[in-house]
């Protein structure tokens, strides 16, 4: 491709002086910054609030998060789950989590996001009232046994941070057999 003189002479393409001081910084980008731990002793997760509590799931088991739009309620189902609503040409379930786990429930906001979880088997889109943010975690950070036991949301929880944040499973809750809904009308 040929440019004229005047373009070269703003954007040069091949400035062989730029070259040391480019390589020097990729070089320092490149080094493993001191104190970092890549030995897989952090866990990221997307922190999101459900009743004025604080949750989060891996970001393992997270497909996308997307804006609350329309969904087709279903009748004569349980009341967790709030209905249907077409992704990308696909039909997905659409669970309420506050009334999954028998948490109070919230109006719906223009905070409200949908995180769409996923395995091999099974989509589902679980209604949050709000996003916060994506964080690293260490792993000796989360307890297990903070878990009290007798609430049956223990079984979804991974475990609980020293600030409160509860770390659901996302694997579990799709492998729920509450989720499995088997009606005849």
């Amino acid at each position: 491709m040929i440019f004229d003189s005047k373009f070269d002479a703003a954007f040069p393409i091949n400035d062989k002086d730029e070259y040391p001081e480019l390589l020097r910084r990729a070089q320092i980008l490149a080094q493993k910054l001191e104190g970092e731990d890549v030995s897989g002793n952090f866990v990221d997760v997307l922190e999101f609030q459900l009743t004025g509590e604080r949750y989060a799931f891996e970001l393992t088991g997270i497909k996308e998060v997307i804006f609350l739009k329309e969904f087709t309620p279903l009748p004569y189902c349980p009341d967790f789950l709030m209905g249907i609503f077409k992704l990308r040409g696909e039909v997905v379930p659409l669970i309420d989590i506050r009334k999954f786990f028998e948490l109070p429930g919230t109006p719906l906001s223009d905070l409200n996001r949908i995180i769409i979880i996923s395995d091999e088997a099974m989509k589902i889109g679980v209604m949050t009232d709000r996003i916060y943010e994506i964080q690293k975690i260490r792993k000796e950070d989360i307890h297990h046994s903070l878990l009290v036991g007798g609430d049956y949301r223990d079984e979804f929880t991974v475990g609980v941070t020293s600030s409160r944040l509860i770390i659901l499973d996302a694997t579990k809750l799709l492998k729920s057999k509450k989720l499995f809904i088997n009606i005849t009308v």
